[in-house]
């Protein structure tokens, strides 16, 4: 087993760069595609430590990662609409319920759980690309 031992996300790149054009792509893809279901998962956790501000559920369920076009990122945000709640007259975007809930408005304070999310989410997304480049080197050997 080729256990590649890193500590940071800058020298799996740098290591990278010596890699074929190809297997370097495979890395990044299947590396991002995992990014975002290890940041979804944490988001998803957190939103739904702060239950006061939750009542549904629905921010929590309609997370959803995409790539950035022509960029080596992805974005994890809500899809849809959200349904009424309350005494609300007309739904809200789910991506304004996000910012919301993130930075709070002059009567509600915000709760910061997409911050908190990518904070807690950087360890297990750096193994995960750490394992994901350790079974590529693997399939060279």
């Amino acid at each position: 087993m080729a256990n590649y031992v890193s500590t940071d996300l800058d020298s799996i790149q740098e290591s990278m760069r010596k890699l074929p054009a190809a297997l370097r792509g495979e890395v990044v893809d299947r590396g991002l595609e995992k990014a975002g279901e290890i940041i979804i998962k944490h988001a998803q956790g957190s939103i739904r430590s702060k239950k006061k501000n939750v009542p549904t559920g629905q921010l929590a369920e309609s997370l959803r990662s995409r790539r950035i076009r022509d960029q080596n990122a992805i974005e994890v945000l809500p899809r849809g609409s959200r349904k009424r709640v309350g005494k609300e007259k007309h739904g809200i975007r789910k991506s304004m319920a996000r910012l919301f809930l993130e930075y709070g408005s002059r009567k509600m304070q915000g709760t910061r759980w997409a911050s908190e999310a990518a904070a807690s989410a950087a360890d297990d997304v750096a193994e995960a690309v750490v394992n994901i480049y350790d079974e590529i080197i693997e399939t060279l050997i």
